[in-house]
């Protein structure tokens, strides 16, 4: 009995231990089942680690991550400035660089206005004007080259050319009681006057013309209250005149009697009244009784003008419009010149572009289109234009004075001391071109003491001043003044008087001279003749005296 029981108890001890045996089998069997169903990128529960194993991992030291070098670096794509500009931060940097130009340039402009006087800046940002349809500029190269144009800008007219230039005969003067043998290649002038001509020669051939200038000259040069007063009364009288456009019309003078027959000139209207005012001073930059007539003036003959590829053409729709072009052009120089205007230089540079352009290329000369083999009448005006630009600091091609000089030693007589109207002996000498061929030779650089001028002097000495012929008149007085000395002084006593004692001072004509004769007062009537006359009396400080300030061209 005893036996069998401990057999029993020896098979339930190996029942236990196997049913033991089977459940572990089966539970191996169930994990191994679980881990091949599990994907291979999924991880086993982390084992907890044994205190001795953590602390011995944590004792040992953590290894440095290797730093990439800049090279090592990956950089972002780079972007062209179409994409930057296109991206936000592009157009948030555009804008902020541009308010940032915007901001310092008004800074800068008004640090300026400061300095600059108050009428200046004024006018930097004013024109009183309408702008002009096309700006007025011509490319730059037209200034480095004389070019002829391929084609000739002529206009059909169907009157004849007028001629009437070359039968201009002085009538009624008053020969000089001076002996032209005795004339002396010095002048004495008193060294008060050497110093007064020397200070306004400071400010360039316009020197005279200020307010303190006029005064000097007025008393060194030979005028007089009364010639002052007659110039005053001819300017009111000129500007009232003036037309609503800005214009001036030789046909269009109020209730004056005398209007001219060039009724579609107003361009060079315009441009003989304002070289009448800007040659006693007046401006459109400088307060003053005409600063808004002339600052009108200019802006009638700049809106009017017309673009060519061979520079800026002034000329009226008239026959003789070269002449018209001359006078535009100085009127723009004198007042480029007086005020040193920026906006008046480049309608300066295209008229003057216009007038090297039209020069003829073989005899050197101008006429009434561009091309046309030259006269000495149209000549004078455009060298005076060329002479008021050269001064302004405008850049003349030296080949242009040199066919000058060719078209002068072509047209003279009596080795250059008279000139007759064409060249090689076309139409009459007469002392009219004698004076226009005589103010050329000075300017473009002959001495006082050259025998052609001093025996050319003589001639108009001999002739004296003309009491009707205002264009004779102008250019003589301009000649004798720059000659200076006794021949001057008997000049100027007799024609200075004459003049103040023809002005009208009564009625609507109060100011104006009535036409006289030869060149122009049939076409221009008395607007002109007025004109010619005030510059004649503005001579004392018009244009500074060639040979007392020791400034002849000769660079030229």
């Amino acid at each position: 009995m005893a036996t069998d029981q401990a057999s029993d108890s020896k098979l339930a001890k190996k029942l236990q231990s196997t049913d033991e045996e089977t459940v572990r089998l089966e539970a191996e069997k169930t994990i191994n089942k679980v881990r091949v169903a599990l994907p291979k990128s999924a991880k086993a529960p982390p084992q907890k680690k044994s205190a001795v194993s953590a602390s011995s991992a944590s004792a040992q030291p953590k290894p440095k991550k290797k730093k990439k070098s800049v090279l090592e670096k990956v950089r972002p794509p780079k972007k062209t400035l179409k994409e930057y500009l296109s991206s936000r931060e592009g157009r948030i940097a555009a804008i902020t660089y541009f308010v940032s130009v915007a901001v310092h340039g008004f800074i800068l402009l008004a640090l300026a206005l400061v300095i600059l006087k108050p009428d200046l800046a004024d006018d930097l940002f004013e024109i009183s004007s309408t702008p002009t349809e096309k700006p007025v500029e011509v490319p730059e190269e037209v200034f480095d080259t004389v070019k002829q144009p391929d084609e000739i800008y002529n206009q059909a007219f169907e009157d004849e050319p007028d001629l009437s230039v070359a039968q201009d005969i002085v009538e009624e003067t008053q020969p000089l009681s001076i002996d032209i043998s005795d004339l002396e290649p010095a002048i004495e002038i008193d060294e008060d006057s050497l110093s007064a001509l020397a200070e306004l020669a400071k400010d360039g051939e316009f020197g005279g013309r200020s307010a303190k200038g006029r005064k000097s000259l007025v008393k060194v040069s030979g005028g007089s209250d009364g010639s002052e007063a007659s110039v005053v009364r001819a300017l009111k009288w000129i500007a009232e005149q003036q037309q609503p456009d800005g214009s001036w019309n030789f046909g269009e003078i109020g209730e004056s009697p005398n209007p001219g027959s060039y009724k579609n000139a107003p361009m060079g209207a315009t441009g003989m009244a304002l070289m009448a005012f800007l040659g006693a001073g007046h401006t459109h930059v400088k307060d003053g009784p005409y600063k808004k007539h002339v600052e009108q003036g200019l802006a009638y003959i700049m809106n009017n003008a017309k673009i060519q590829p061979t520079g800026v053409d002034y000329r009226d729709p008239i026959p003789q419009g070269m002449y018209v072009q001359g006078i535009c052009t100085i009127a723009l120089t004198e007042a480029y010149g007086m005020s040193k205007d920026r906006r008046l230089r480049r309608p300066v540079e295209g008229g003057i572009a216009f007038i090297v352009n039209a020069q003829h290329p073989t005899d050197g000369g101008w006429r009434y289109n561009p091309g046309d083999a030259g006269d000495t009448s149209v000549v004078g005006w455009q060298v005076m234009a060329l002479i008021s630009a050269h001064h302004s600091k405008i850049k003349i091609p030296r080949n242009v004075f040199s066919g000058i000089t060719a078209f002068l030693n072509n047209a003279q007589y009596d080795d250059g001391a008279q000139y007759s109207y064409l060249v090689n002996g076309g139409g009459h000498k007469n002392p009219s071109l004698t004076a226009v061929g005589l103010l050329s030779r000075m300017y473009l650089g002959w001495e006082r003491d050259t025998a052609s001028l001093i025996k050319g002097v003589g001639v108009l000495a001999k002739t004296g001043p003309s009491k009707s012929n205002e264009y004779y008149n102008y250019y003589a007085t301009q000649v004798l003044h720059h000659f200076g000395g006794e021949v001057w002084d008997a000049w100027n006593n007799v024609l200075r008087d004459q003049l103040v004692q023809a002005q009208s001072k009564e009625g609507p004509t109060t100011g104006s001279w009535k036409p006289g004769s030869g060149h122009g007062p049939e076409q221009g009537g008395r607007l002109y003749s007025t004109c010619l006359n005030v510059m004649t009396l503005e001579v004392y400080y018009r244009h500074l005296p060639l040979y007392q300030r020791n400034t002849v061209q000769a660079d030229f």
